[in-house]
């Protein structure tokens, strides 16, 4: 991964789903919800300006339950993929074209 810092994308408003430690997050400018489960909520809330290696540790300590530092590490880049997959978090400097819905087809 980059040294590159790591932001929220757009205009969003969250909403912690009571009772199911998700996060419901509402991206205004595409009109789009997204739930995230409890690493990418922890993720998400990460993704304030922080580097890759910033955030490592943090997420890491986290959801350490025994699991070695491989399989953590796997899951971390697998989250920010998800993440940025969503639109909900870029790098500066990425352009991010908004993506489908997946029930959008292209008519073209």
């Amino acid at each position: 991964m980059s040294a590159r810092q790591l932001y929220v994308h757009g205009r969003v408003r969250t909403r912690e789903v009571p009772g199911e430690k998700s996060l419901l997050v509402y991206q205004e400018d595409r009109c789009r919800i997204s739930i995230l489960n409890a690493k990418l909520w922890l993720l998400f809330a990460l993704c304030n300006g922080k580097t890759y290696e910033e955030i490592a540790p943090t997420f890491r300590a986290a959801i350490d339950l025994g699991r070695d530092l491989e399989q953590a590490t796997a899951e971390l880049r697998q989250g920010l993929a998800a993440l940025e997959d969503a639109g909900l978090v870029r790098r500066p400097g990425d352009t991010l074209a908004p993506q489908p819905y997946p029930n959008e087809r292209n008519t073209e």
